[in-house]
């Protein structure tokens, strides 16, 4: 890690590896202690990754062990929590619950860690809870980070349908 901003809305880090090295857009990143964000850009040399702490990113996640998959979302302020959102109304789940992601992207694999609960918020007529989540990654000390290859995205990419026009008939 060359560069890491905190303090914004929307947070970026910037790590000394680039597209030489293998490093290509979409690909997460994570440190020993759990997910960091995913690279944006590229250059040869060196490359931007988005943040967890960037309050327009958000991941797929779940909680460990269950089948309930949520939104991560990070809110402006503080560098050591984020939230769970759109986890329903009847997940069982208890503080210090691990959040883990859901591998559903090509990017990021099912299980890396990402934070725990801290505590819970409901709208009396919502179906839907949020969670407060510790954050694993200590952001304000990130030194080595790993971009993670997923060996199978083209075999994905190649089974996305493409759009066709459809000829019109001549009149």
């Amino acid at each position: 890690v060359i560069g890491n901003t905190l303090s914004h809305a929307c947070n970026y880090i910037t790590i000394n590896k680039g597209s030489m090295q293998g490093v290509r857009p979409g690909m997460g990143v994570i440190n020993s202690m759990g997910l960091i964000g995913i690279v944006d850009v590229c250059a040869p040399h060196i490359s931007r990754v988005i943040s967890v702490l960037n309050s327009k990113q958000k991941f797929s996640v779940k909680l460990s062990g269950t089948p309930y998959v949520g939104t991560l979302h990070w809110r402006p302020g503080s560098t050591e929590t984020a939230y769970m959102e759109e986890v329903p109304r009847h997940a069982k789940f208890f503080r210090n619950s691990l959040i883990v992601t859901s591998g559903y992207s090509t990017a990021l694999p099912e299980g890396i860690p990402v934070g725990k609960v801290i505590g819970s918020l409901r709208k009396s007529t919502d179906n839907y809870l949020t969670l407060k989540l510790e954050l694993l990654p200590n952001f304000r000390n990130l030194q080595t980070v790993w971009v993670i290859k997923d060996i199978y995205r083209s075999e994905l990419d190649s089974l996305k349908i493409e759009k066709t026009t459809v000829d019109k008939p001549v009149p």
